[in-house]
């Protein structure tokens, strides 16, 4: 009986060894897969930042109107030499321009890469871009895809905001913002290409040499096909552990002589509670951050041996660094990052949230359509820089006379939703707009509106400048001017038009025949 017992134990040791090395392995695999989402994530914001600013550059939109390709290669082809390429935030492969059919109009000629002239590379997210309908076609499509047995990442970003004009590709190498894995998981690893072809290895990276004293882990990175294009793997060492086990293993033995039954209980117990259960919640909390960011942050805390709590004190050092960076990508989707406002996409959500919420309470509002008047001859003649300082400027006076609101939407201690009194946002360029939910009469309107031009005609003074910008306001009530928010938006920038074009200080809505002609003109959107 004695023997018999010690042979259980002996089995069952190391039947909770390899669990909780399975279960270390997997808990490594899950991190991987969330930082790498993350870091895929940035690299499509970057991405998709560099398409939005290049379609600012007046050469760039006057090149497009003309078709003129060989500007269009020239300008494309300067990126290789701006910051976001020389400083590695980007490893740029190619940089396209694409008609509205997906036909090529202009690409990049420069760069180290083996991507064919006039062909259309990763024709999957193309593809998927194509089908897009309606509202779907002014969004930014991302993916990787394989090309030459390399893995690239593309991003789609729209040009000409509500009027599609074409599309800017951008194609970038996604190895290199992965590297920065590396750090943050503080272990050796490898980047292979699914054809065997090594990319990138730690130099402190060891080849196996006994399986039982390392642990590799192999995460595929697939393409939007599902096809495996990138291998990540990592290398642990984890001969400590092993060499700590012996010690148990003795304790276990020594208990099992005497009492065979009492000993196996025991050392089931203390493996399950020491490593199964604490290796467990943090595999439990890596299941919930994957479906709920806002797990991000949270800290365990466990008891087990000096490896476990490590890596528990790892885990909780990580959770925090994602959340931190989870915050910093939501700020940069959702915020302009010259005037700290609300951006497009995060004024269109609160636009949709209220109309939703006032539409069964037979409210109203004033949707605000707003220009300035001279901005470009000061962007042309003092430049860039102080253009920047200018919209900064109007951004904070109007917040002065507008509470912006603090995020997309707000729910009070009842689960209710709240609307924000005054929502403003910068939709691009030198355009504005606003949500005004406390009036929708047209002489509550007059009364902010007043407040806003008397902000916008004093003068704005930057570095010793004096400059007189003034303001165009359009204006559409809800719901008598429209009852979603692309038809509002159409009418309030019809009303600003007719404000700018008529040099009236603002202008409301009118359903006339100019306006129903004003309406089929091309809309001009930065």
């Amino acid at each position: 009986m004695g023997l018999q017992g010690l042979v259980l134990s002996l089995l069952s040791s190391d039947i909770h060894r390899e669990h909780a090395i399975d279960n270390h392995k997997s808990t490594i695999e899950k991190l991987v897969n969330i930082r790498t989402d993350q870091l895929l994530t940035d690299l499509t914001n970057k991405a998709r930042d560099l398409g939005l600013s290049q379609q600012q550059e007046t050469e760039f939109r006057q090149a497009l109107d003309d078709k003129d390709s060989r500007k269009l290669e020239k300008i494309l082809n300067s990126h290789f030499h701006r910051y976001f390429v020389t400083a590695g935030i980007l490893k740029l492969e190619k940089i396209l321009v694409l008609n509205k059919d997906f036909s090529i109009l202009a690409e990049s000629t420069e760069g180290n890469n083996p991507l064919a002239i006039h062909e259309i590379t990763c024709p999957d997210i193309i593809e998927n871009a194509r089908q897009a309908k309606g509202p779907d076609r002014l969004k930014t499509k991302s993916g990787v895809c394989e090309s030459n047995k390399k893995t690239y990442h593309m991003v789609i970003t729209p040009i000409g905001g509500l009027v599609l004009k074409g599309y800017i590709v951008i194609i970038t190498d996604p190895v290199n913002n992965l590297l920065a894995m590396e750090k943050d998981l503080g272990m050796s690893m490898r980047f292979i290409y699914d054809n065997g072809v090594s990319v990138y290895q730690s130099d402190n990276w060891e080849e196996i040499k006994d399986n039982n004293n390392f642990l590799l882990t192999d995460y595929h990175l697939t393409t939007s096909s599902g096809k495996t294009s990138l291998h990540i793997e990592t290398i642990e060492n984890i001969k400590p552990l092993y060499n700590k086990m012996p010690h148990t293993r003795i304790l276990i033995m020594a208990a099992a002589s005497l009492v065979t039954f009492i000993a196996i209980i025991i050392a089931l117990f203390i493996i399950h509670k020491t490593t199964l259960k604490p290796l467990s919640k943090m595999s439990k909390l890596l299941s919930l951050i994957r479906h709920d960011k806002n797990m991000l942050g949270e800290k365990i805390e466990v008891k087990g041996t000096s490896e476990i709590r490590e890596l528990a004190i790892s885990f909780n050092e990580m959770s925090s660094q994602l959340e931190e960076l989870y915050m910093q990508m939501e700020e940069m989707a959702f915020r302009d990052q010259l005037t700290s406002l609300p951006n497009r996409h995060m004024f269109n959500e609160e636009l949709q949230r209220t109309i939703k919420i006032l539409e069964s309470d037979e409210k109203g509002f004033a949707l605000l359509m707003m220009d300035l008047n001279k901005f470009k001859p000061i962007n042309d003649t003092l430049g860039h820089k102080i253009g920047d300082k200018v919209l900064q400027e109007v951004g904070k006076r109007l917040k002065k006379i507008l509470r912006t609101s603090d995020s997309v939407m707000r729910i009070n201690m009842d689960g209710i939703n709240e609307l924000q009194s005054g929502t403003i946002a910068r939709l691009g360029g030198d355009e504005f707009s606003a949500i005004l939910t406390d009036t929708s009469s047209q002489d509550g309107v007059r009364v902010v509106v007043n407040k806003i031009l008397d902000a916008m005609n004093e003068p704005f003074i930057i570095e010793n400048h004096h400059l007189n910008i003034g303001i165009s306001i359009g204006i559409a009530l809800y719901p008598h001017d429209g009852k979603n928010d692309d038809e509002l938006l159409h009418k309030a920038d019809i009303a600003m038009y007719e404000s700018k074009n008529n040099k009236k200080k603002f202008a409301f809505y009118e359903n006339n025949e100019a306006n129903i002609n004003e309406l089929k003109k091309p809309v001009n959107i930065i």
